[in-house]
């Protein structure tokens, strides 16, 4: 007898849309409902009987869900697939570093120094303090100061796409134990004294960290979007192979821990697959790390931290459907798009009346969610960020509905980011970050 606890998922990244490859990674699910539609053509005869008359072969369509937790690692391939190509954030070189002896409070010693990029929402000088993620620390620069008033320009190299950069310091080399943030081209050193905008840090190391930029061009021949070959076992002997298969819908949502399940950061993809052929099962190896909880999630909006979200549900709407052509198949012939790419936010919060003026006002501001798993490395962590620069209510359903505390089911859409300012351009409704050990790109 098939036993459901016996079932195993697992993907591999195609080079030609339809051609099936081996799963590279395998995934703990929760459910899975991919289903093959047959479909059946009956010509409109009289055929002299009561009866239907003989009919043929139609399309044949895969479609369906599937369900899982979302572990650091495989994840990034679903994100790769239903979202966009990821760029792995290497350590850059050294930075510039130009000593002066005026403009800050440095001693006559010589200054080590490290930076890295920063991603996501926002970031505040004045503190030392950002909202986001950082890459791993670049090479060492040092400078040498005359003091007592001295001073050090630190000249990170560019990163695109970072809202900022984390510039680690200190007087021995490989020992920088403080750190400033900025968000310009430069950061100025100028005191080695904890507090304000001087905080205890250390560099990041051993960890990696992983951007997705999201697609704003077709993938390839036969597919706009990264198409997958997914494997599924069943327990029936061979496993289910579905080849062209393409992330039409990708949703993910977590809430309180008292809630049991939903304490567990959940992923839903809704997929569509070209063909469907058999193979042999093979044996999954799934990632070692643990899923991502809802106790190790940060909100904030606007760069400030919000504490009274009770759940939280991100939706992204591809837009995509599977076409058949007259090309002497009866599958579908290509991945193409219907309508434009949306992402939707959802939830439940404490009615607050700041929130139900901006829903009221339309005010478009930053949301930032943050994961922060296990330890990875020094100073690093497996983490998934999700940034939405202009996060804007379209509902805010408020009322009285008892005498317990007020909640608000609202909903939001992650509006296009054509950048200001003060920050670059995200070039697409949201960011997505994830920080864990996978050393090469998806």
């Amino acid at each position: 007898m098939p036993e459901g606890r016996l079932s195993h998922w697992g993907f591999g990244k195609e080079v030609a849309f339809g051609t099936p490859v081996a799963a590279t990674r395998y995934a703990q699910f929760i459910s899975e409902s991919l289903y093959s539609k047959i479909g059946e053509v009956t010509p409109a005869n009289i055929v002299g009987v009561f009866d239907e008359g003989p009919t043929f072969l139609g399309l044949k369509e895969h479609t369906g869900k599937i369900s899982t937790n979302v572990y650091p690692d495989f994840i990034g391939m679903l994100f790769m697939a239903g979202w966009g190509a990821d760029t792995l954030v290497a350590a850059e070189s050294a930075p510039g570093a130009s000593p002066s002896s005026s403009g800050g409070s440095l001693a006559s010693a010589t200054y080590y120094v490290k930076t890295a990029p920063i991603f996501g929402g926002s970031v505040t000088p004045a503190s030392g303090t950002f909202v986001g993620v950082a890459g791993e620390a670049s090479a060492e620069a040092n400078a040498v100061v005359t003091g007592p008033t001295g001073s050090v320009t630190v000249t990170p190299v560019a990163v695109t796409g970072a809202i900022g950069f984390i510039i680690w310091y200190g007087t021995a080399t490989g020992a920088e134990n403080l750190a400033i943030v900025t968000t310009g081209a430069t950061g100025v050193i100028t005191s080695t004294t904890v507090g304000g905008a001087v905080v205890s840090s250390t560099p990041k190391a051993g960890s990696n960290l992983h951007v997705f930029n999201p697609r704003q061009a077709n993938w390839g021949t036969g597919s706009i979007v990264q198409p997958l070959t997914m494997e599924i076992h069943r327990d029936l002997g061979q496993a289910f192979q579905f080849s062209g298969t393409a992330i039409e819908k990708m949703m993910l949502k977590f809430g309180i821990g008292s809630k049991g399940a939903d304490a567990v950061l959940t992923g839903e993809i809704d997929v569509i697959a070209k063909d469907l052929q058999f193979i042999s099962a093979t044996t999954p190896v799934f990632d070692s790390q643990s899923p991502f909880l809802w106790n190790q999630a940060a909100i904030s909006l606007a760069g400030a931290p919000y504490v009274t979200i009770q759940d939280l549900q991100i939706d992204i709407d591809n837009g995509i459907e599977g076409k058949p052509y007259i090309d002497g198949t009866n599958e579908i012939h290509s991945i193409v798009a219907k309508s434009p790419r949306i992402v939707g936010v959802s939830g439940v919060m404490l009615a607050d009346i700041t929130q139900f003026n901006n829903y009221v006002a339309r005010t478009r501001g930053d949301l930032n969610i943050l994961f922060t798993g296990a330890t990875l490395g020094t100073n690093g962590a497996y983490r998934l960020m999700l940034d939405i620069p202009l996060f804007q209510y379209i509902g805010y359903d408020i009322g009285v509905a008892g005498p317990h505390e007020i909640m608000v089911s609202f909903k939001g859409k992650a509006k296009y980011d054509f950048g200001n300012a003060t920050q670059p351009a995200v070039g697409s409704p949201m960011l997505i970050a994830l920080e864990n050990d996978v050393s090469l790109a998806y």
